[in-house]
């Protein structure tokens, strides 16, 4: 049986699902994803999923975020030193960290295939979710 996103925050203790996006959070980060984005088509994934070209994120992405805080969604440099340590040449990615040990959930690669859809997104994660919870399954990366 798969593991809901919100089941899992709820049974395992405090252990944070991290979704990092390969941009900086500030004014000028943000100017220069959408100058990269329109000039050299750069994109990231991440971003892709929840924003698209609205600064504000995709109106059913908001609502998810507030239906779901277990996922910390965040911008490269607002992570932890340990996390971006971890998430160093891998961004946008997904992490778990659970008992002081971080997982890649999703990486890149499967971000992408996602194709900008945050339905696509919920499943790959729950997937990944489920895989997660089965020690013999986990992998630390």
């Amino acid at each position: 049986m798969q593991m809901q996103c919100n089941e899992y925050a709820k049974t395992t203790g405090g252990d944070r699902i991290y979704a990092v996006y390969e941009a900086s959070g500030t004014l000028f980060g943000e100017l220069k994803y959408a100058a990269g984005k329109l000039v050299h088509g750069n994109s990231c994934a991440l971003c892709d999923i929840t924003h698209g070209w609205h600064p504000l994120g995709k109106k059913v992405w908001r609502m998810l975020s507030d239906d779901r805080p277990e996922i910390q969604w965040l911008y490269a440099d607002q992570q932890s030193v340990a996390l971006k340590s971890f998430t160093a040449d891998r961004l946008p990615c997904v992490v778990l960290h659970q008992a002081g040990t971080f997982y890649l959930l999703l990486d890149r690669v499967e971000l992408k295939r996602c194709n900008g859809d945050l339905k696509h997104f919920m499943g790959s994660l729950e997937i990944s979710l489920d895989a997660a919870s089965t020690p013999s399954k986990k992998i630390e990366t």
